[in-house]
Parts: C-alpha cells; sequence; structure tokens
C-alpha cells in the first residue's frame, strides 16, 4: 500500500504541470466575449483562428488575466500592453484532424464499421493512423511573433511544432514560467538566455538528441525540465545555471553525469527517474542540499555509504534498480523518505 501511495504521489508531481495547463473551465470562447455586453468582467478567452493583429474588442476585456490563441499563425502586437493584467499567455496549434475519429462520430459509420470483421477493421484503423501521423509529421511550426510585452509573466508555447524558439521570444521580456514542451527542438533554445526574469523553463517531450548538449547561461534559472527527450548526459555546461533548485530529467537516456554538477550547490530536487544510470557518480554526494532525489527504474546497483552527506534528504526514490542492500550510513538520516523495491 505504502509503494502504492509512492507511485500516486510520483505520478501527480509528474503531471503537475500538464494538469495546470489544461484546467481551461474558467475560459470563455471568442464568439461569447465578443457578444458580451460586460466585457470588463471576462478573466480568460479562447480564440481559435489565426490572429494577425490584436482584436479590437479583446482591449475591451480591461480586467483579462490569460489569453488562449489556437492557430498556425499568431502576431501579438503592442497594443496588448494595454490588458496590465494580462500575465499569461497559451499558443498552440490547431489539432490535426484524424478523419478516422471523426467518422466514429457518425452513428450510421459507427454501425457499418462494427459490423466489419475483426481483420477488416484493424486494417481500416491502421491505414487511418498512418495517415493521420504523416500528417502530423508533416505540419509546419506555428508562426509566432509578438511584440515587447511588458506585463506578461507566463508563457506556453507547447503543441506548436516549433524547432526552434521564436526570433521574438526576447520581446517577452519579463516571463518567469516558459513551456517550450512538445515540440520538436533539437538543441536547447538559446534565446531564453535573453530573458533575464526567467525562473522556470519546460522543455518536455523534445526530440533533444545532441550527446552533448550545451546549456546557456541563465543567471535565475530556478527549474529546469527535459522530461522524456533523448538526452545521454548531463554535460558541464550545466553550471552555467548557479541558481537552479529543480532539475528534472525523467525519461532520458542519461547514463553519464559530469562532475560540473557539482556547481550547483543550491540544487535541493533532482529527478532521473527512468534513465540509464549504473551507478551515482560522486558527484551526487556533493549536493549538500540536495531535499529529493529519484532514480526510479535505473540500473544502480550500489548506493555509497557517502549518501549520510546529504544531510537535508527528506525523500529518496530508489525503487526498480539493482539494489540489494542499504548502506548503514543511511541512518544518519532521521528526516528523509525511504522507498527501495527490488525488480520484479
Amino acid at each position: 500500500m505504502r509503494q502504492l501511495v509512492c507511485l500516486i504521489i510520483l505520478f501527480i508531481c509528474l503531471c503537475l504541470p500538464s494538469l495546470a495547463q489544461t484546467n481551461r473551465s474558467y475560459m470563455i470562447s471568442s464568439p461569447k466575449a465578443m457578444q458580451s455586453s460586460r466585457k470588463d468582467t471576462i478573466i480568460a478567452v479562447s480564440i481559435t483562428k489565426t490572429v494577425q493583429r490584436v482584436p479590437e474588442w479583446l482591449l475591451d476585456c480591461k480586467n483579462l488575466q490569460e489569453l488562449e490563441i489556437i492557430g498556425d499563425t499568431v502576431i501579438l502586437t503592442e497594443e496588448l500592453n494595454q490588458l496590465i493584467k494580462l500575465k499569461k499567455i497559451r499558443i498552440k496549434a490547431k489539432p490535426t484532424p484524424n478523419l478516422f475519429i471523426n467518422l466514429l462520430g457518425n452513428e450510421d459509420y459507427k454501425k457499418r464499421f462494427e459490423a466489419l470483421p475483426a481483420k477488416e477493421q484493424m486494417r481500416i484503423q491502421d491505414s487511418a493512423n498512418q495517415a493521420w501521423q504523416k500528417s502530423e509529421r508533416e505540419r509546419k511550426p506555428v508562426y509566432i511573433k509578438f511584440a515587447k510585452l511588458n506585463y506578461l509573466t507566463w508563457l506556453d508555447l507547447s503543441n506548436c511544432y516549433l524547432i526552434r524558439s521564436p526570433k521574438t521570444l526576447k520581446n517577452a521580456v519579463n516571463v518567469d514560467t516558459l513551456f517550450l514542451s512538445r515540440n520538436r527542438l533539437l538543441d536547447f533554445p538559446k534565446k531564453t538566455r535573453k530573458l533575464k526574469s526567467l525562473s522556470a523553463l519546460f522543455l518536455d517531450y523534445n526530440s533533444l538528441t545532441v550527446n552533448k548538449i550545451r546549456f546557456p547561461k541563465i543567471k535565475n534559472l530556478k527549474k529546469l525540465s527535459i522530461a522524456y527527450g533523448n538526452l545521454k548526459e548531463i554535460p558541464k555546461s550545466i553550471k552555467k545555471m548557479p541558481n537552479l533548485l529543480s532539475l528534472a530529467l525523467a525519461g532520458n537516456q542519461i547514463s553519464y553525469i559530469s562532475h560540473k554538477l557539482g556547481k550547483l550547490d543550491k540544487l535541493r530536487q533532482i529527478i532521473l527517474y527512468k534513465n540509464k544510470l549504473d551507478s551515482l557518480p560522486e558527484v551526487i554526494y556533493q549536493l549538500r542540499a540536495l531535499e529529493e532525489l529519484d532514480i526510479y527504474y535505473n540500473n544502480v546497483k550500489k548506493i555509497s555509504s557517502k549518501i549520510s552527506y546529504l544531510k537535508n534528504l527528506t525523500h529518496l526514490y530508489l525503487s526498480y534498480n539493482q539494489i540489494t542492500t542499504l548502506p548503514n550510513e543511511i541512518g544518519d538520516l532521521a528526516f528523509f523518505t525511504r522507498n527501495i523495491h527490488s525488480p520484479q
């Protein structure tokens, strides 16, 4: 039961950013917002179309706090600065239509499909999925351009098919939280170094495949998440982010960790869930501020007695490794939650 609770907590922690992004029950569609006689009461609007200039009606929403735009071209001009309460903007591409799923919404077609032999159903479904995947691969990146936005602090550019970050990203001068997840990024977005207020950066589910990814200097960054990419190492350039508190690298292929990680003497959380580690390098035991260490689903065989150096450690996740015993020194950590489980 305890292990099940730990797994549930871990799942919630990993999914929290995406859950936060999908809670849109307070959003009002643009047609409803346009027709509203009380635009001053609207706090969140969703626009589902290309935006090449800021709509005039939107500027009447004086208390607007959040704006979502779903389209293939998004151009935001400086007029948006009239909305001084607007702190959050989310931009994403229109979903690729899935013809098969749409057809199943037709009762007549659904009955005909279900009447077919199982093999024929599978053949049709496979063909439809292949066609959808081809359409996905051929999708062009969303064209994003924005002027200097003075009040914006939270920007989500996930699901935009981006190969690189927009050239005008530097104009988001006061953004402290940036999502670039679920795109096609091949390298770390260097333009983020221009964002002096940036404290949290999410690059999950991208194609960061380079063996020696180079991190730019982002002095004020506190949280970095690059989950479910194809990173093979934590390179020495990680030292360019000296104020990191949280480093989440779950679901990669990391087998090497540079000793320069030890420069992050403020690091409190490191998530290496589901990687390719055979052992924990010495540098991990140098991270004296560490409160949480997650190495679920690796191939680690031994935990060093130096684990006792991590006096602030409260959460240690070791399940699904090759560990059979723990060092006696682990008893020196009076306040940590232990979770160790032999592979099944």
